[in-house]
């Protein structure tokens, strides 16, 4: 696939709506987020989620952001500016697995959807327990898509059950063949919490998001653009619309190579009626939407772990 296709296609102002501004609000409360001062948001893309939490932090806390990506970088520090936050923000170039940072560094660290895309997980959380001081905390949202994937949208009810069948059995031998192909894992937020605890990480807590991504018509401005957004990963490629790279998942995920083309026929048929259900302003769906914020603490021991 084309290198950096994913952020290519996912990086956008959407990301402001995934999450309800109380319930961030409610997070800080119980976890004491005023507290920090010092956070590092690795993976940051455009800023979007460092951005989110620092109103919660506390008044004189400071922002770095890295990611592995430079126009990413200019990106995250011109809408930090844009925000009137730049001064309390530095962004740098960086990989999850090499950060640039001195050991103990900052009070908390964070990402959003990163690990998820990680070939090595682990790696990069033993990278984040030496760059957090003892006592400090991690705060991790990662989702788990593969449930996500099978709500009961107006798109599944027009499908044949047999159809909605061969949709699901893609969607779950490409979703192992990424992990096998050292892609990422996209039900990171199912695995994460027993990561974290075999890295000695203490206090586990796991807040699962409180907002469906509601599509109903006459769409709202920002579900028009998600939609839209969706549609347009057919037509770029990204990840199962390529069909020699979803052919390759599936394989590495223990498909049947000789039920490939019939369960991408029903992948592409349920893209067609989506495509003419979004057109028509006729689709809808709840949003069913499996994304976990996970956090936990260190420790002197964590921090001595292999």
């Amino acid at each position: 696939m084309k290198k950096n296709l994913h952020s290519e296609a996912v990086l956008s102002d959407r990301r402001d709506h995934w999450w309800h501004d109380d319930f961030l609000e409610l997070l800080s409360k119980r976890l004491g987020l005023r507290e920090q001062v010092t956070v590092l948001d690795i993976g940051c893309g455009h800023g979007h989620w460092g951005q989110r939490l620092l109103p919660l932090l506390s008044p004189s806390a400071r922002l770095a952001g890295v990611d592995q990506e430079p126009k990413w970088v200019e990106h995250a520090a011109a809408r930090a500016e844009r925000l009137g936050i730049s001064a309390r923000c530095d962004y740098r170039v960086g990989d999850a697995l090499h950060l640039p940072y001195p050991d103990h560094s900052f009070t908390l660290v964070t990402c959003q959807t990163v690990l998820m895309h990680v070939a090595e997980p682990e790696v990069a959380l033993r990278e984040m327990l030496r760059v957090v001081q003892p006592g400090g905390r991690l705060l991790l949202a990662e989702p788990s898509n593969q449930a996500s994937h099978f709500s009961a949208d107006t798109v599944s009810r027009a499908l044949t059950p047999s159809q909605v069948a061969e949709v699901a059995y893609l969607l779950v031998a490409c979703s192992r063949g990424r992990r096998r192909l050292g892609r990422g894992d996209d039900c990171m937020g199912d695995v994460l919490p027993s990561l974290l605890r075999q890295h000695g990480v203490e206090e586990i807590s796991v807040f699962q998001n409180d907002r469906a991504n509601v599509a109903l018509p006459p769409y709202e401005e920002h579900v028009y653009a998600q939609l839209e957004e969706e549609l347009s990963y057919v037509t770029s490629g990204f990840w199962l619309w390529n069909r020699e790279d979803a052919r390759l998942l599936f394989e590495a995920g223990d498909g049947d190579r000789a039920k490939f083309e019939a369960v991408y026929g029903s992948f592409l048929r349920r893209t067609e009626i989506f495509k003419r259900q979004v057109e028509e302003r006729t689709y809808a769906s709840v949003g069913a939407s499996f994304h976990f914020v996970i956090t936990g603490t260190t420790s002197l021991r964590a921090m001595l772990a292999p």
